[in-house]
């Protein structure tokens, strides 16, 4: 029942408190809703007024002002345009008040006569109008030039305007589409003929390209005009356009500003109607627009954090010229002295950023506006605004969690105090405080929680704070002074109880003593309290009385302080409180005797003291019996015989003493729930003789016809017993003997006499002392005597003869039965018979038996059987066996066979075995006998063996077809190598076994005797190919031995399936060698004349020792000289012990364990002397020059000493320097001297080191041709350039197409031009020209430097664009489009390789689909910024190792970067989308996806089996853009472990993780609405939710699913999706929930599981759906109808299946590969088995097929086990497919057979109510019997009994029938269970038992309610007013998950709207229905109203209307009971606003 607080409105606190509560959840649910509808594209106001006034000024303008009603209050997003004049403003923001109003102007506006329209929008939806009409605008004056203003705006499609309607009011701009700010004067008119045409002139401002451009547009024309001459200030103009295309009266132009430069721009515009020639113009129009800076654009996110500051940053997108910038930032408010709201600065400076404190924040409030003002000649001009609204996000919620404390008795306190700060945060601090300051400061770390101990000293007041992301939060705590306890001692005596305080303080009001029993029943006594007292004693009867009375109970004291409040001190080690007491149950005292009367009753009795308990406790008794080997130790050792005995005696029945003997009773007290000790007596008969060992009751005769009788019997004596029979037997004297008590009896007797010969029983008798001991009579039957045969019991014997049989007639035999092998031949009554001659075959032996019969019927005793031998004409051999040993074929053809023989007829004396012509005879048959064949050209050869005798006629041949091993496919092994070295990532090599047998369970490899012995063999582990690879040294299978170098030995061994531990292949060989020395460089360089210091590095621990030692590589034939040992790592080898040459190698290696490491290599150059002038020419200008001589090479000696540059023979050095370390040195001078070829040196001190010479030579031409020059074909072409002073001529150089060319000019300065032949040009070819100027001095010619450019010719067909075909530069194909290019192909042989960013150019944008494709020589390749394509394929399959750059690209194309060796990539910022197989098969371990990244395409990361690291770049936040994961795209990523999904992704493929196999976890983010993890697997986010993704290597042995409880368990899982469970590795069980109807394909494909638990709820199983597991057995329910293709296909472990009835058709391949299966039993339900369902199913021995089954596909059973019998009736399907396939059968003419849709684990349920409960279907040929173990449960068959009128607990049929059970009332609060037995009859007529679970509810104590919610469901009910209600049920449910989760034991459920009409079963429920209980006939038996979670209007989702409901409700609405549970989400039983805040989550998802 929801409880409502009733408030008082006439109290003014509280109805001050309900104002503020409903305002509050008002304005939270209106600003959700806008934030809503603002979302979802739609206004809540739908109708705003609008009020209009216009009036005329009398400057032409008109004043105009709007007001507005209707707007939601505070509506922060409304605005208006006005319509008019064919223009339309831009929207105009409004400022809405809380009452819906808001207003517009007045504004003096020039607009032109006519109508206009004021529209109101809210969030961009137009929600009302007006117009209004404008009248008084003034007329032109026509009869001479003016000019007119023109204000009015308009826009062309996708076009902004940007003119202002005033000065200083800007129209807002459209910067995303560079349209930009301006302001329009009007403008100006002249015309000639104004009555004629009425032409107007409009402009607008943009930015495009860097350029300022200015819109121009005309209208009003006419049709046709002879000039527009259009000009503008500061730009340029079109000029005089002659016949301008005018269309529809308009005519537009762009003009450029010269600048982008704000400020006003006039444009003009003459128009001459009729001719260009005319001297005056038509009409002159002119416009002036301001051109006023664009709007910034936002960079800083428009959030911040509540309580923290935020720096508030933007750019300009556009550069000003001539302008100063400044930007102002002002926050939105109310100026001083202002009426409304504006804009106010805050600041204006040249920043772009503005840093706000938290302080100023709460100062200017979140909206702001940045815009930039520009100074031009001290002109301003405002620009746009950039508007920003900041949203406040709460600060991060940092839990402190700290309780107040109080000093102890030593002066401390210890407190502790629990921190908590989300993940991502920042912490600035954590720290303990009080109100001195600080007292310690804290360390914390973000996403989890600290925990902090601090000991303080002093009581006080202290505080814990934490600053997180700038925001203080604090949590106050006390520190008391210490308080002597209270304690208490309480004693519980004989008749009271006394409780003594100590400490106890003033103004106690009560003390209470408190005794509460085992039942938690509560007894208080509350003694009188006077002052000063501290001992209490009890003195209520009832309490003392529980002193005297037995049980278990507590005592606890308490007080009452003078707060009111109740204490209750603790226990210390003098004063115990809580004290346990207890009143024992003294066991009673047995009086009765110790003898017992066989068959006699027997009474016990017993003495009990009850006068020392209390009067009130009700004492009973209770007797049991000891059961066989029982110690009587614990209860359950007993039986019971009677309870609830009252009196002190009790008779035993005589039953209990049937048998003699010692029987042991026992009697114990009972008072409510305490029990005594038992009292025991044992009983026994002394005196009583009984049998120890019965007589046998049957007794065959010897040879004499004699019986024999033995027995023992305890209680006689020796001497006194006899025994004695009917005169009918003759007993021989007895021997009896005594042994401890027992008498033993031996003796036997004949039977003489009988009046009646077929007598077949005797009563022996027992006498003591003459009298009959009749306990001890026993009646024994008499077996006739075996017959003695008279005609010989071995006879040999002629086929086809008759043969008559013989023998002695027995006394008293009815009739005999003659039996050949066992099977009944014939029965008689005389003593011969004679057997016809068509039993008899030649060479069979027969066994004949005769067996005498006393009686018939079920009475009737047979004897045993005499035998008659028969052996028929000469006896064939036994078969003998023949087992293969060994059978090798090897490599050369020879087969090698081993056979040995057992069981051989002992007439056998040789042995021959023939194949072909290979023959051989064997004697010896003790040993195996080995056979020799060559020539074998197939694995499967046939031997012939024959068995020999003496007699040559008795012979026995046998084909025996023998399976050849091929020696290449037994088990073997390989090394990936023979050798390893030690490495920082340790020695590995791959270990390859072959040809593993299929029942190898584990490897053991052994490593120089380290062994790993527990490698598991799993179809994992397996290849395609059935190898294994395995990785030795990795941290899989790690080794020690690896790190020790020497030589080692390797050993494999597999265990088989037999347990023994064969060995694979020879033991191999494995020399680990040590560390290779790392070097620095494999390449160095020193100069001449120095040493060579080698430094070297061994990064890998070695504990075994280790040498080095270097030498020199011989070069012509690559040996190593003397090896040179070093103990030191750097060693400096002296110039003269270096080889002399130019270049040289040295190695180093290492040595340990007596082996030597791979060699390291450094490959040293002597580096020549090297000279680089710079410039290479130096320019002559008339001027001093600066020259630089760089020297490179300079050897050690001369390092650090000063060089000095001669120059031109002067004897003074020009310029000076230090000679570096690296041995260079560069020296400048300037100089000015003329063109010519001057010489210097460089000096070190007097020794010249180098020389050289100076060459000034003309300056450079400077080209003027195009560059690069395109031309279409071979052609002469024309060099342009400028002439060079002083030169004398030029020279040009032309490179391409594999040659170079040289033009020179004659000398003439004056030239220009350089012409090159056609000749020197081919297609398709790039050419380099170098042109350069030369001056002759004293007869040379001095070249000076060269101006360079490109020539491209393309095909000769072509044009001038070379864009139609590819073309080639250097080593690159490239085509072009446009000035870009693409690269398609590369032809160079360099490893690396830097990407031009041009070519001939060509900017190169893109790498063509497979430009790189399969290449073998780029191993690394740097991509430049020009380039923002990658296309398809575009290094597929190369030899890429490293791949770098890439900044700019966005695309991408599939496969680009695939089957690459790249171990590393970063995928590009800018790339939105990785495409398909983007990096498939590549080395790369790890990735890092970028936030911008949205989906990443199928296969994108396939096969990255080294791929192990996978990362966000912004951790696990929420920034991401990620939407999908295509198919496969981490497939085969076998070292991936875990996998993070971020909040953005809404689709993930099925497949995504398939061959995964170390994925141990996913990870999801907490915000995902479309998936979760729950621990670590993969599901949909939804109630109903789908498991996706289960990691394969989650070290996970079982899952129960049926248990789930994700969400607060509100989470159903209705399905497993495709691969959810593939290659699991660890799973061994999976237990399936109820609620699950499909298992989908490929389930648990591969997976380990052994076993499964699949429900009733299960209809169909996917294909392939547990193909490969290791499945040891599976129970198919009943509900699944087909058994998919490849179900269980290699399910090799699977030994057992039970397909239950319901199953129709096994589909093909279903069961294929099963090679453990050995019998199948198909129920009579199935029709069809499809092709190859059964095949190769190895050991499968036996299958029943009953004869429903019609189809049987051909392959059915193809390659199953030869032995297979299939067992059918004759005729039937099964029978024809089995002769056709030659199988054996078994006909059974009828089988009795039964089966129950019901599993076995399967109960059915009953409420707790008395009535009908489950029912379950038997399926039947045959009679049956059902009976019930309890009297509650009884059954019928609702066949005949349709309601269960003749329920009993036992019924019989036949037949088919549906079965119910009927149950009494469980009054119990706990489930009760029993069973049903359902019996009959087998072929074999053996009873068969099937047992049926009963689970019966518990009563509700809660509801009385036919209707049970499962466990696990999260629905409640409740009952108001009779009626009853279901509720909390989730938003979405269907009606039939709804009904899946209620328990229908009574019958089906139904469910209906509110206008009582059926609900579908995919119908989502609503607040409102009804769901109804029916029985079998139909009829109601409960209903519920259901109520849904948070649909409190009852519409059955989640809306706006939902919270406003949810708040009227909880201020006082009244409305529905079902309404008022659905408002409820909390379950709290009340309303309050955290349920509206729930209602408002569940809305938002």
């Amino acid at each position: 029942m929801i409880e409502y607080r009733q408030m008082d409105t006439n109290t003014l606190f509280e109805g001050e408190l309900t104002m503020k509560l409903k305002g509050r959840v008002l304005a939270l649910t209106m600003a959700l809703m806008l934030i809503i509808t603002s979302m979802s594209g739609f206004a809540l106001a739908e109708s705003v007024s609008i009020s209009v006034n216009a009036t005329a000024n009398a400057d032409g303008t008109t004043k105009v002002s709007a007001s507005f009603s209707g707007f939601p209050a505070n509506a922060g997003n409304a605005t208006t345009t006005m319509e008019g004049g064919g223009n339309a403003s831009n929207h105009q923001n409004l400022k809405v008040d809380a009452d819906g109003t808001s207003a517009f102007g007045p504004k003096d506006m020039p607009l032109a006569a006519g109508s206009y329209t004021i529209k109101a929008y809210l969030d961009g939806v137009e929600c009302g109008s007006a117009s209004f009409e404008v009248k008084g605008a003034p007329a032109g004056d026509s009869s001479e030039p003016k000019e007119e203003e023109n204000n009015e705006p308009s826009s062309d499609e996708g076009e902004q305007g940007n003119e202002n309607e005033g000065e200083g009011n800007q129209a807002p701009s459209d910067a995303a589409n560079d349209i930009t700010l301006m302001s329009t004067e009007p403008q100006n008119v002249e015309t000639r003929n104004a009555d004629e045409y009425d032409p107007q002139i409009d402009t607008r401002t943009r930015i495009e390209d860097g350029k300022l451009l200015i819109d121009v547009k005309i209208t009003g024309l006419p049709e046709k005009v002879a000039v527009i001459n259009t000009s503008v200030t500061n730009g340029s103009g079109t000029g005089a356009v002659a016949d301008p295309e005018i269309k529809d009266g308009m005519y537009g132009v762009t003009l450029t500003a010269n600048a982008v430069t704000p400020g006003a721009y006039k444009v003009t515009s003459y128009i001459k109607l009729e001719s260009a020639e005319q001297e005056e113009a038509d009409y002159a129009l002119r416009d002036t627009i301001t051109f006023v800076p664009v709007a910034p654009t936002l960079v800083s996110e428009p959030a911040y954090t509540q309580g923290a500051s935020y720096t508030l940053i933007w750019e300009s997108d556009v550069t000003y010229e001539g302008a100063d910038i400044a930007y102002e930032v002002s926050y939105w408010g109310l100026p001083k002295d202002a009426e409304e709201e504006d804009w106010i600065a805050i600041q204006s400076a040249t920043d772009t950023k503005l840093y706000l404190s938290s302080s100023d924040l709460a100062k200017y409030g979140t909206k702001y506006s940045v815009r930039a003002i520009a100074t031009v000649d001290g002109e301003t001009f405002e620009g746009d605004r950039l508007e920003v609204n900041l949203t406040a996000t709460d600060a991060p919620e940092v839990g402190i969690d700290v309780s107040d404390v109080a000093l102890n008795s030593e002066g401390n306190a210890t407190v502790t105090a629990i921190v908590t700060v989300p993940e991502g945060a920042t912490i600035d601090y954590v720290r303990i405080c009080n109100a001195s300051g600080v007292i310690d400061t804290l360390t914390a770390a973000e996403g989890e929680p600290s925990k902090y101990t601090y000991t303080i000293y002093k009581a006080g007041d202290y505080y814990i704070e934490a600053k997180v992301n700038g925001v203080v939060s604090q949590q106050a705590f006390k520190v008391t002074e210490y308080v002597h306890p209270v304690t208490v001692n309480v004693v519980a005596g004989v008749d009271n109880i006394t409780a003594t305080f100590a400490n106890l303080p003033e103004g106690v009001q009560q003390v209470c003593i408190n005794v509460q029993d085992a039942a938690g029943n509560k007894h208080k006594d509350y003694p009188p309290v006077e002052e000063g007292a501290t001992a209490f004693t009890t003195t209520d009867a009832a309490v003392n009385a529980l002193l005297k009375t037995p049980g278990q109970y507590t005592i606890i004291a308490s007080y009452q302080g003078s707060d009111g409040a109740w204490y209750y001190p603790e226990s210390t080690e003098t004063a115990k409180n809580y004290v346990s007491h207890k009143v024992e149950l003294d066991a009673p005292t047995v009086t009765s005797g110790t003898v017992y009367t066989p068959g006699e009753d027997y009474t016990l009795t017993w003495n009990y003291n009850t006068a020392q308990y209390a009067e009130s406790a009700a004492i009973t008794y209770a007797i049991g019996v000891l059961k066989d080997g029982a110690d009587g130790t614990e209860d359950s050792d007993w039986d019971k015989v009677a309870s609830d005995l009252t009196e002190t005696s009790y008779t035993i029945p005589a039953s209990y003493f049937e048998s003699t003997g010692q029987h042991t009773f026992g009697v114990r007290a009972l008072c409510g729930g305490e029990m005594s000790d038992i009292a025991i007596i044992t009983l026994t008969n002394e005196g009583s003789p009984r049998f120890v060992k019965a007589p046998e009751t049957l007794l065959y005769p010897d040879e004499n016809g004699k019986y024999t009788l033995s027995a023992e019997i305890e209680g006689v004596d020796v001497d006194s017993i006899t025994i004695a029979s009917a005169p009918d037997a003759k007993f021989e004297p007895a021997q009896f003997t005594a042994e401890n008590g027992t008498v033993k009896i031996e003796t036997t007797f004949s039977i003489e006499s009988t009046s009646d010969p077929t007598f077949s029983a005797i009563q022996v008798l027992f006498t003591a002392d003459g009298e009959e001991i009749k306990a001890l009579t026993t009646s024994i039957q008499i077996a006739p005597a075996v017959p003695a045969i008279t005609s010989g019991t071995e006879i040999e014997h002629k086929a086809g003869e008759a043969l008559t049989i013989t023998w002695g007639e027995v006394t008293g035999a009815t009739d005999y039965i003659v039996k050949i092998d066992g099977k009944e031949h014939a029965t008689i009554t005389g003593t011969n018979i004679t057997i016809p001659g068509s039993y008899f075959e030649d060479g069979k032996s027969y066994a004949i038996t005769i067996e005498a019969r006393k009686g018939s019927g079920e009475t009737a005793v047979v004897g045993k059987p005499a035998t008659v031998n028969v052996a028929v004409g000469t006896q064939p051999l036994a078969e003998g066996t023949f087992t293969v040993e060994e059978a090798l074929l090897d490599s050369n053809g020879t087969a090698t066979v081993r056979i040995s023989a057992s069981n051989l007829d002992p007439r056998v004396v040789s042995i021959r075995m023939t194949h072909g012509a290979t023959t051989q005879l064997f004697t010896d048959l003790s040993q195996p006998m080995e056979l020799t064949i060559p020539n074998v050209t197939s694995s499967q050869i046939s031997l012939v063996v024959v068995q020999n005798t003496a007699d040559p006629s008795v012979v026995r041949a046998t084909s025996l077809d023998v399976a050849l091993v091929i020696e290449s496919s037994l088990p073997r092994y390989t090394l990936s190598t023979d050798e390893v070295s030690m490495s920082a990532e340790g020695a590995k090599f791959e270990l390859v076994i072959y040809n593993l047998p299929e029942d190898a369970q584990r490897l053991a490899v052994n490593l120089s005797g380290e062994k790993n012995d527990n490698i598991q063999v799993t179809d994992a582990l397996r290849d395609a190919n059935g190898n294994i690879t395995l990785e030795i040294g990795s941290t899989a299978y790690p080794f020690k031995a690896l790190s020790q170098p020497g030589e080692h030995t390797v050993r494999v061994t597999y265990q088989d399936g037999a347990g023994a531990w064969p060995q694979i292949g020879e033991v191999g060989s494995l020399t680990v060698k040590p560390a290779t020395p790392v070097l620095s460089s494999s390449e160095d360089t020193i100069s001449s004349g120095d040493g060579y210091t080698l430094t070297f590095t061994d990064d890998v621990k070695n504990e075994y020792g280790v040498t080095y030692e270097y030498a020199f590589q011989d070069e012509a034939t690559g040996a190593y000289g003397a090896w040179t040992q070093t103990a030191e790592k750097t060693v400096t080898i002296p110039a003269a012990s270096l080889p002399d040459a130019e270049t040289f190698t040295i190695g180093v290696r290492a040595q340990s364990g007596g082996v030597y490491s791979d060699i390291a290599t450094v490959r040293v150059s002597i580096k020549s002397l090297t000279v680089t002038i710079t410039p290479e020419v130096v320019p002559y200008s008339g001027k001093d020059e600066t020259v630089s001589v760089t020297v490179d090479g300079i050897g050690q000696a001369h390092r650090g000493e000063t060089a000095d540059l001669f120059f031109n023979t002067l004897s003074t050095s020009l310029a000076s320097g230090t000679i570096s370390e690296n041995g260079s040195v560069t020296l400048s001078w300037e100089t000015g001297v003329s063109m010519g070829s001057y010489p210097f040196e460089v000096r070190v001190g007097d020794e010249v080191i180098a020389k050289g010479n100076i060459t000034v030579g003309p300056a450079a031409p400077v080209i003027i041709s195009d560059d690069p020059l395109n031309i279409a074909a071979p052609t002469t072409t024309t060099i342009s350039f400028t002439s060079v002073k002083d030169a004398d001529g030029y020279r040009l150089q032309m490179t391409g197409g594999g040659k170079t060319i040289t033009i020179a000019t004659p000398s003439s300065s004056a030239i220009g031009t350089i012409v090159i032949a056609s000749s020197n040009f081919a297609n398709n070819t790039t050419y380099s020209v170098a042109l350069s100027a030369y001056a002759t001095v004293n007869g040379v010619r001095v070249y000076g430097p060269a101006d360079t450019m490109s020539i491209i010719v393309g095909e000769s067909s072509g044009g001038n664009d070379p864009s139609g075909g590819e073309m080639v530069s250097g080593d690159y194909k490239f085509t072009v489009s446009g000035r870009t290019a693409t690269i398609t192909g590369y032809t160079g042989s360099a490893s690396n390789i830097s990407l031009p960013q041009m070519l001939n150019g060509y900017m190169v944008t893109t790498i063509g689909d497979g430009a790189f494709q399969g290449n073998k020589t780029i191993t690394s390749v740097y991509i430049p910024d020009s380039i923002v394509t990658i296309g398809a394929n575009a290094f597929e399959g190369s030899d890429l190792l490293q791949v770098s750059g890439m900044q700019k690209v966005t695309s991408m194309g599939a496969y680009a970067f695939a089957n690459t060796d790249l171990t590393a990539f970063t995928i590009p910022s800018g790339l939105v989308a990785l495409p398909e197989g983007a990096l498939m098969n590549t080395r790369i371990t790890g990735i890092v996806i970028p936030t911008t990244l949205t989906s990443i395409g199928a296969k994108a990361f396939a096969g990255c089996t080294q791929l192990a690291n996978y990362a966000g770049a912004a951790g696990k936040g929420t920034s991401y853009r990620l939407a999908s994961i295509g198919s496969g795209a981490f497939s085969g990523c076998t070292k991936l472990t875990s996998l993070y999904i971020p909040s953005s992704v809404t689709s993930i493929s099925s497949d995504f993780v398939d061959g995964c196999t170390n994925l141990a976890a996913f990870e999801v983010h907490g915000s995902n609405p479309n998936f979760l993890d729950f621990n670590g697997v993969l599901f949909s986010r939804s109630y109903s939710t789908t498991l996706l993704r289960f990691p394969p290597a989650m070290n996970m042995s079982s899952l129960d699913l049926s248990d789930f409880k994700a969400d607060n368990g509100k989470v159903t899982i209705v399905s497993i999706a495709s691969g959810a469970f593939a290659n699991s590795r660890y799973l061994k069980s999976v237990t399936l929930p109820s609620t699950i109807t499909s298992i989908s394909a490929n389930a648990f494909l591969n997976s380990s599981i052994t076993s499964i638990s699949i429900p009733t709820t299960v209809t169909s199983i996917g294909t392939s759906a547990f193909q490969g597991s290791n499945l040891t057995s599976v129970i198919i329910p009943s509900s699944v109808k087909t058994i998919s293709n490849r179900a269980f296909q290699s399910c090799k472990n699977l030994t057992s299946v039970t397909i239950n009835s319901g199953a129709t058709s096994i589909n093909p391949y279903a069961f294929y590969n099963c090679t453990s299966l050995t019998k199948v039993s198909i129920p009579t339900t199935v029709t069809y088995i499809g092709d190859y369902a059964f095949a190769n199913c190895s050991s499968l021995e036996d299958i029943t097929i009953p004869d429903s089954v019609t189809t049987i596909a051909t392959g059915a059973f193809k390659d199953a086990n030869k032995n297979l019998r299939i067992r059918c009736v004759e005729n039937s399907a099964a029978h024809v497919y089995a002769k056709e396939n030659g199988i054996n059968v078994y006909l059974e003419d009828f089988v009795p057979r039964l089966s129950t849709d019901l599993l076995t684990n399967q109960s059915l349920l009953a409420t707790y109510r008395a009535g009908a409960g489950g029912t379950f279907n038997l399926s039947s040929n045959t009679n049956w019997t059902i009976d019930t173990t309890d009297a509650w449960l009884t059954v019928y068959n609702r066949t005949a009994d349709p309601t269960g009128a003749n329920a009993a607990r036992t019924i019989t049929g036949s037949g088919n029938a549906s079965i119910g059970i009927m149950v009494t009332q469980n009054t119990g609060t706990t489930a009760r269970q029993s069973s049903l037995k359902i019996l009959w009859k087998d072929a074999n007529n053996l009873q068969q038992l099937i047992t049926v679970n009963v689970y019966q509810e518990p009563r509700s104590e809660a509801l009385d309610s036919q209707i049970v919610v499962n466990a696990g469901a999260p629905y409640r009910q409740t009952s108001q007013l009779g009626i009853n209600y279901l509720y909390n049920i989730p938003a979405g449910t269907t009606a039939q998950t709804l009904t899946l989760n209620l328990n229908d034991g009574l019958g089906r459920f139904q469910v209906t709207d509110r206008n009582g009409a059926s609900v579908a079963a995919t119908a989502t429920v609503q607040t409102g229905y009804t769901i109804t209980m029916l029985d079998d006939s139909g009829s109601d038996i409960e209903t519920a109203v259901l109520s849904v979670a948070g649909d409190v209007n009852r519409d059955g989702r989640i809306s706006v209307s939902d919270i406003n409901l949810a708040i009227d409700i909880f201020l006082g609405s009244t409305t529905r009971a079902e309404q008022e549970l659905a408002a409820d989400v909390n379950l709290d039983g009340k309303l309050s606003v955290s349920d509206v805040n729930a209602i408002i989550d569940l809305y938002l998802g």
